[in-house]
């Protein structure tokens, strides 16, 4: 994913990204933690879900091809909110605030799939 994609696509991402957090059930602020915007950026979820294009900011389109992926691979939308034994007891929607734990979940379903 680069910032060269066209506005079609990535109002389609900003779509996608919305779905995944509704499957999830999060709350707005896990929301905002998972794409890392700042506690008042309500506005950005609400413009996502209106059907506006997400920004061309690399980190945020690298958060959101994670996100995507883990809600690709994930069977069971509750797990994100369950404490893992394989994250120290943590939930997985806990750790989604870093980058790094977004890859750490993402690495752990992609290893899941191979079993």
């Amino acid at each position: 994913m680069n910032e060269s994609l066209s506005v079609e696509e990535r109002k389609i991402l900003a779509k996608r990204v919305i779905a995944a957090f509704d499957a999830w059930n999060l709350t707005p602020k896990e929301r905002l933690l998972a794409l890392d915007l700042r506690r008042r950026s309500y506005g950005t979820l609400r413009r996502y879900r209106a059907g506006r294009p997400v920004g061309v900011k690399i980190d945020r389109l690298e958060r959101i091809r994670h996100l995507l992926a883990i809600s690709k691979l994930l069977k069971n939308a509750a797990w994100i909110k369950t404490p893992c034994a394989a994250f120290d007891g943590k939930r997985p929607v806990d750790l989604m605030q870093s980058f790094v734990g977004l890859y750490n979940i993402r690495r752990f379903l992609e290893k899941k799939e191979m079993i």
